[in-house]
């Protein structure tokens, strides 16, 4: 879209505004994800990827590792409008499980928000050295592993990201 996603205007503020105001009230520590400068003003730590250059996967691994927590939120900045009560019942569901996903009714993984507990982080390892680094496909392996107890939470219609311009004006 031509400039840093998450600091373009989205209804009145930047879209990862939105982002922090809900995590303040749900996380007791947050961190950004990011590779270029401008993220301090936040006041919070920021998190340059270990490994470059194979996508979210990378910053997820390298902000679960710095995480001081054993259980941690994962959403982007480009997916403003969550629902509180969403993020609830994420992080109620994750006080009884490793990990927590959403799906949709045709069972589609929907992979930002998450919530997971550290044990996942072999799991994260193992895609990345076999050269895979989708995360749908670590999220699909890890509730299919039978290894880790998972929550899957039912949504509705989906999670609106803003991918293109019009998306930032409707």
């Amino acid at each position: 879209m031509g400039a840093k996603k998450a600091f373009l205007n989205y209804r009145g503020k930047p879209l990862i505004e939105y982002s922090v105001d809900i995590l303040e009230r749900y996380c007791s520590e947050i961190l950004i994800s990011a590779n270029e400068p401008g993220y301090d003003e936040y006041g919070y730590k920021v998190i340059e990827d270990k490994i470059k250059n194979i996508g979210p996967v990378g910053g997820i691994l390298s902000t679960v590792e710095e995480c001081h927590n054993d259980n941690f939120l994962v959403t982007a900045c480009d997916i403003p409008e969550i629902d509180e009560n969403l993020i609830s019942d994420i992080a109620g569901a994750l006080k009884q499980n490793d990990l927590v996903i959403l799906i949709d009714k045709e069972n589609k993984i929907h992979p930002l928000p998450f919530a997971g507990n550290k044990k996942i982080i072999s799991e994260l390892n193992k895609q990345i050295r076999s050269n895979n680094y989708k995360l749908h496909e670590l999220l699909r392996s890890v509730l299919n592993n039978g290894s880790f107890k998972v929550e899957t939470i039912l949504i509705g219609a989906g999670l609106k990201n803003i991918n293109t311009k019009e998306d930032l004006i409707q």
